[in-house]
């Protein structure tokens, strides 16, 4: 089950004062809750996913809230193929939940999105239990599942270490693990982890601010 209203305090505690005139990149937006939670914190969003399936019900809710275009849009796309789609538009957050599990080749996916993202990335995603943190497990998964992915391949990181290093090498100078749940191997549950990346050179010359401290130390 899919909660938006889970990521409001990320979002309230990373952007105290609100997200008005941030854009907001939602990547496999599914019915696109986090992006209309995002609209009314006063981000423009753009949400995408690979399912037509997931993108009528998420232009469905955006009518139900009444949101225009300049506050959200939401289009069926495959994350491979975004960069012709948006061309040279960039944003200020990136969420990049669901998805990194999914891709055949997670790292170039994460790179598209991350080479157009100025400040903040979440990356939110199921793991592997159970074995030594620093490496992509590869697994199989099917496609006819609505949730699933599309390519009937998929890689899980095996703790938030190889995450953290894969968001220093696109940019990401400071990250921080936000949740590492897992479980025992016996029970076939996948791990989860989310870990925020904040690109640090947004912010100097200068002292570091508070934004970036956020990241960077305690809440």
């Amino acid at each position: 089950m899919i909660n938006p209203a889970e990521l409001r305090p990320l979002l309230q505690w990373l952007y105290p004062n609100g997200l008005e005139g941030k854009r907001f990149l939602d990547c496999a937006c599914n019915a696109g809750g986090y992006s209309l939670l995002a609209s009314d914190l006063g981000a423009y969003s753009f949400g995408f996913d690979v399912r037509d399936h997931w993108i009528k019900q998420a232009r469905f809710l955006k009518r139900h809230f009444s949101k225009s275009d300049s506050q959200v849009c939401f289009e069926v796309c495959d994350l491979f193929d975004i960069d012709e789609r948006l061309g040279s538009e960039r944003f200020d957050i990136c969420l990049f939940k669901g998805i990194f599990y999914h891709l055949p080749d997670p790292i170039a996916g994460l790179k598209i999105v991350a080479d157009r993202t100025d400040e903040v990335l979440i990356l939110d995603t199921a793991a592997a239990s159970g074995m030594e943190d620093g490496f992509l497990k590869l697994v199989s998964e099917g496609v006819d599942n609505p949730m699933s992915g599309v390519y009937g391949v998929a890689w899980h990181p095996t703790g938030p270490a190889v995450l953290s290093r894969i968001l220093e090498w696109l940019g990401f100078e400071v990250s921080r693990v936000l949740q590492w749940r897992q479980y025992p191997p016996s029970e076939r549950i996948n791990a989860r982890i989310r870990i925020v990346g904040c690109k640090e050179r947004l912010f100097a010359p200068g002292p570091r601010n508070t934004f970036y401290a956020r990241i960077a130390g305690s809440p």
